[in-house]
């Protein structure tokens, strides 16, 4: 059963992906980090859901960022949480003077890792990045599940954590 639960979820995503009006709502917040303005964009709204350890899911992302062209890229851990985090990079050369920052957090809960994945624009307000999570998702290659609807996880304090 578990298999077809995988392809049904990654049609999903496509899906959503392709259809983000109807699927994807990020609503824009805005964090500080030292003397750069990070407006911040999460890639998904409910958490995702995979049967690999955290360690697994951060290296997936961090090799996803370094095939999309950031710089900086690394991932940590700390008891049962990982993250990987990228940049900021110049990643759109017709966005001149603008660079991107991206990172993920993933942690245990019972027998499955919870993950999400962020990005950022340096100093600009939020833009259409739906193209950009969608290239990283697509990097990432992570099976796994995304609820269609939010649990209340997603405001977990979690999320915010960086190692």
């Amino acid at each position: 059963m578990r298999p077809r639960i995988v392809r049904i979820s990654a049609a999903v995503t496509i899906g959503c992906v392709i259809f983000s009006v109807a699927c994807h709502h990020r609503p824009p917040s805005s964090v500080t980090a030292g003397a750069n303005h990070l407006f911040t964009e999460h890639c998904w709204w409910s958490v995702n859901r995979s049967l690999l350890p955290p360690d697994s899911v951060a290296v997936h992302f961090a090799s996803a960022y370094a095939a999309i062209g950031f710089t900086n890229v690394h991932w940590a851990h700390v008891a049962d949480t990982a993250w990987a985090d990228a940049g900021p990079t110049p990643i759109r050369p017709e966005e001149s003077g603008v660079a991107y920052r991206a990172w993920a957090v993933a942690y245990r809960v019972a027998d499955s890792t919870h993950y999400r994945y962020f990005v950022a624009r340096v100093g600009q307000p939020p833009s259409a990045s739906i193209q950009l999570c969608a290239a990283i998702a697509n990097r990432a290659a992570l099976h796994g599940v995304q609820l269609p609807q939010p649990t209340g996880d997603e405001t977990l304090s979690v999320w915010r954590r960086r190692p």
